[in-house]
């Protein structure tokens, strides 16, 4: 029985062996970003102290429950086989820690867990034992415990660095700039210049846990003026940003006036220049003719410039064109026309045999039942006397049908006349 019970354990702990161990996910930080982060209050600190009767293989998780690390949750510490314990810097948020183990031959299931908050710059002390987690106030030694996070300092660099966004606009007319600097991170009150001396904002706030907004008035005088914006990050290095107005002088305002009445003054000259030209061609034509077909028409004639003969050759041949013009749309009109006549009436021909055909086809239809019924009477006869009975009783049927016949003469006009009987 012994020897069954030995390898029964045996088997058991090979099976935990084999089992693979996750990945702690705590990360060491550098003593320096550690100190830094928490000094500035960016982040709270969590000392996590084991006692000796927890389980080796209680494993250790912290949850993120309003995902300040981003979008995960869940986050393994590790095993209580360390019993060192941890000093955790956590961002501001709501957390919670759990300790579990699986029960065994020997040893019982662990599955407890407590929540706590965090906040900027504040401390806690968690205890863990075998059947609860506590907050204590012990004044235990953290020289020996690990100094990091569920994250790597790597990913916290951005916060320790401060960085600066900024718009502005303004009114030329009112000489006045708004000016809206948002700065995040900053270790330290960030500085404002404008013209190269301090300005203080009119109003600032929180616009989200470690960003802020600091508003501007400024007024602009004549000229370039320059406003900068410095804000200095945990690690103490400055980051700027800056933006440039400017006021016309009345100096400026001299140049565009001048540069204005320069650009009329040369419209003014390319009017009169254009003017002068129309001008000479106007006199150019009274004196040589213009060169069209009608100018050189009446001098062919003999006619001089300038003279009554001359004016009245050319209003002849202008009303001449006219008339044949006007004698050319006539007969371009008289073919449209005779064109749509012609159409309607082949629209209409159309229209009367498609009814024709309709009748035909429906007194056929009735027609093939009188030859059907003629047909099927008592035989007064043999087949032949049949058949002509009802191939008569067809032709009788159809008769009165209209067959339409249209024609078409041509006139010594040209019209198109057509007739249908």
């Amino acid at each position: 029985m012994k020897k069954l019970l030995t390898i029964l354990i045996l088997f058991i702990s090979s099976i935990a062996i084999a089992q693979p161990t996750a990945r702690p996910e705590f990360k060491l930080w550098d003593p320096e970003i550690f100190n830094k982060m928490v000094s500035n209050g960016y982040v709270g600190t969590v000392s996590i102290f084991i006692n000796p009767d927890v389980s080796e293989d209680s494993e250790i998780t912290i949850i993120d429950k309003l995902l300040k690390f981003g979008t995960r949750k869940k986050y393994y510490l590790g095993k209580g086989s360390f019993k060192k314990g941890y000093l955790l810097a956590l961002f501001p948020g709501l957390y919670d820690i759990n300790v579990s183990a699986k029960g065994g031959f020997f040893t019982k299931e662990i599955n407890i867990s407590s929540e706590f908050s965090v906040s900027g710059g504040n401390k806690i002390q968690l205890t863990i034992d075998s059947k609860e987690i506590k907050l204590t106030n012990n004044e235990y030694q953290e020289s020996d415990l690990l100094r990091g996070s569920i994250t790597s300092d790597g990913d916290v660099r951005s916060l320790i660095r401060s960085y600066i966004r900024l718009q502005a606009k303004f009114d030329e007319n009112s000489r006045l700039a708004k000016v809206y600097v948002h700065v995040t991170n900053a270790a330290s009150l960030p500085e404002f210049k404008f013209n190269e001396k301090l300005v203080k904002p009119i109003n600032s706030k929180v616009t989200e846990w470690n960003t802020m907004e600091y508003n501007f008035d400024l007024p602009l005088v004549e000229g370039h003026s320059i406003f900068l914006a410095t804000a200095y990050g945990i690690n103490g290095e400055p980051n700027s940003d800056n933006a440039t107005f400017y006021i016309k002088t009345i100096a400026d305002l001299e140049k565009e006036k001048i540069i204005k009445q320069k650009r009329e003054d040369e419209r003014n000259a390319k009017i009169e220049a254009e003017k002068r030209v129309r001008i000479a061609e106007e006199e150019r034509i009274a004196r040589e003719g213009d060169g069209s077909p009608d100018d050189l028409q009446c001098k062919k004639y003999g006619l001089k410039l300038q003279t009554q003969g001359y004016a009245e050759c050319r209003m002849r041949l202008d009303l001449a064109r006219r008339d044949q013009q006007r004698e050319q749309q006539r007969d371009q009109q008289k073919q449209r026309d005779q064109f749509e006549q012609q159409r309607a009436f082949q629209q209409q021909q159309q229209q009367q045999q498609e009814n024709a055909d309709n009748m035909r086809k429906n007194r056929e239809s009735q027609c093939r039942f009188a030859q059907a019924a003629e047909y099927a009477k008592p035989a007064l006869g043999g087949f032949i006397e049949s058949m002509q009975r009802a191939n008569a009783a067809f032709d009788n049927c159809m008769n009165g049908i209209p067959t339409i016949n249209t024609t078409c003469n041509k006139d010594v006009f040209g019209n198109i006349n057509c007739t249908s009987r």
